[in-house]
């Protein structure tokens, strides 16, 4: 990793767009076992990455990529959308 700007977020075709766009460095975090995942079960899982990766040189810019998991409605029709 360069010491310029770095990008963080789940990793994916928008993030390393975002990335590219910016001339910056990708930090995929790690994915959880679902999107539902409530009981946290990849918490240790995080808790290793982040003390990797917090351990790293200073940067002078850093971007959080936070996109919410696109939801579907029960009539497949995305939350949100309207079925007119």
């Amino acid at each position: 990793m360069s010491a310029g700007t770095l990008v963080i977020g789940t990793d994916g075709e928008d993030l390393r767009a975002l990335a590219d766009a910016l001339g910056a460095d990708v930090l995929a975090l790690p994915k959880p076992a679902s999107p539902s995942d409530e009981s946290w079960s990849w918490a240790a899982e995080l808790e290793a990455w982040r003390t990797e990766y917090s351990s790293g040189p200073m940067l002078g810019r850093i971007v959080a990529a936070v996109w919410p998991v696109p939801r579907t409605a029960r009539s497949g029709i995305p939350a949100g959308v309207s079925s007119c």
